[in-house]
């Protein structure tokens, strides 16, 4: 079929035993082509399907933070849109991360820097405050939400679920294995992260938890007193938030604006007075009540008429009405 091996992307491991000892010798591996397989050592970092392992000190997650940093700024620097940037990231990206955290198995403080890292950078690519909730970022579409992935509750159940399969296996060798680099204890410490039994656990458990997660986003978005009103009026209504699951619907610069306005972070003085104060609250055009996101689209005095001027009824009379 014309396949032949890649040296390049080979290594080779040969450990010499002493008396009391062993170390690790030059292989010196050579393919009939003449290339030759590069030999590690104790400080060499080898990858195997995404995952990063040593000699000396096995599975190796070192690094993974600082990466995902690099990736997130070339991202960043893009030449594309905001929505095709977030679309990248949530298609792409993330997956590949989620892969490199559930081979390596990291701490849970490490993938929470992860999600903060990527929490930051959704928000500088999209334009938003710092102070955007994480329910925008994080419920699903339908509820009205970005829909972006958090690492913290994918990768611990789908480390857990690999777990129990792997609790399951007949594979003598396998187990040996597993015992011997603890891997079991470090399944341990992810369950009790999340409350989760160990290892009395079912992936029924594990899909119910990543559920309860989502719902939870939704819930606390909704208890907020100011930014979350009327969070409830466009969960689950996948086409009344039609326009997050297409961006291309609109503009960009309409889409980022319907975030600011979706999240409550639009630039009416209520809101600045939260993070700045202001000399006055007043409407900057009517002079009269008071400047909130409300106040502009249903009750200034100064938008009546465009209000009036969109307004579907009186189109339709105006068909409907012969002169």
């Amino acid at each position: 079929m014309g396949m032949k091996i890649a040296s390049n992307k080979c290594t080779s491991l040969q450990v010499q035993t002493t008396r009391d000892s062993w170390y690790i010798s030059n292989t010196d591996l050579h393919l009939t082509t003449g290339d030759r397989i590069p030999s590690s050592n104790t400080t060499d970092i080898m990858e195997y399907l995404g995952g990063h392992f040593s000699p000396w000190t096995g599975l190796q997650h070192k690094g993974i933070t600082t990466k995902l940093q690099e990736v997130l700024y070339r991202l960043k620097s893009a030449f594309l849109k905001p929505h095709q940037k977030l679309n990248l990231l949530t298609t792409y990206l993330i997956p590949h991360f989620l892969h490199a955290t559930t081979i390596t198995t990291p701490s849970i403080s490490v993938i929470r820097d992860m999600d903060s890292l990527i929490r930051v950078h959704v928000k500088d690519i999209l334009h938003l405050p710092v102070s955007t909730l994480n329910g925008l970022l994080y419920c699903g579409k339908r509820d009205g939400g970005l829909g972006v992935p958090k690492l913290e509750v994918l990768a611990t159940s789908t480390a857990l679920k690999h777990g129990i399969q792997l609790q399951n296996t007949d594979d003598q060798t396998l187990l040996a294995i597993l015992h011997a680099t603890n891997y079991e204890k470090r399944l341990e410490r992810i369950a009790k992260s999340i409350r989760l039994p160990w290892p009395q656990l079912t992936t029924k458990q594990i899909d119910a938890h990543k559920k309860r997660k989502k719902a939870e986003e939704l819930r606390i978005w909704s208890q907020l007193p100011s930014k979350g009103k009327s969070v409830h009026s466009f969960a689950d209504d996948k086409y009344g938030n039609c326009w997050l699951y297409d961006p291309t619907l609109s503009k960009p610069c309409h889409f980022l604006t319907a975030l600011r306005m979706r999240s409550g972070t639009t630039s009416d003085r209520v809101t600045l007075q939260k993070a700045i104060p202001q000399t006055t609250i007043k409407c900057r055009k009517c002079k009269v009540g008071t400047e909130t996101l409300a106040h502009i689209l249903g009750q200034c005095m100064y938008t009546k008429m465009e209000r009036i001027r969109r307004h579907e009824i009186r189109d339709f009379i105006s068909k409907k009405t012969s002169y």
